[in-house]
């Protein structure tokens, strides 16, 4: 007769009645370039041990911790992410994706430039003035 561990037994159950991770963003998923940002992927239990895997653009990008934190964002952290949780050999399915888009700091110009531009018939006259600081 096959012996059983109770414990792995009811962990197998678990885990395969588990529904996919909630994947969620703070502050939101809209960034400027050196904004800080941070996922989130919660599964239904909170055992210990789990191992994040974290999915960037469909491409393994890293196994850590719950949170997945990005201090200062560039144009490349931008993309669709997704999660899944590990512990041992059992895994969740992957999250729903989020898209996080990272747009760019525009400044207000310094300078105005105005070129005018005079026509006379023996040659012509360029002229570039600058207003403002």
């Amino acid at each position: 007769m096959e012996q059983h561990d109770d414990r792995n037994i009811c962990l197998n159950y678990f885990l395969s009645v588990l529904h996919k991770p909630t994947l969620t963003v703070e502050p939101q998923s809209s960034l400027f370039t050196g904004d800080s940002v941070t996922l989130r992927c919660e599964v239904d239990r909170s055992w210990d041990e789990w191992e994040f895997i974290w999915i960037k653009d469909m491409n393994t990008e890293s196994t850590e911790a719950v949170n997945k934190t990005i201090d200062s964002v560039k144009f490349s952290d931008g993309g669709e992410y997704r999660c899944r949780a590990r512990r041992g050999g059992h895994y969740t399915d992957y999250s729903e994706p989020v898209t996080v888009t990272i747009n760019g700091k525009y400044f207000t110009p310094i300078y105005q430039v105005s070129l005018i531009i005079s026509l006379y018939t023996v040659y012509t006259v360029y002229s570039l003035y600058t207003h403002g600081m």
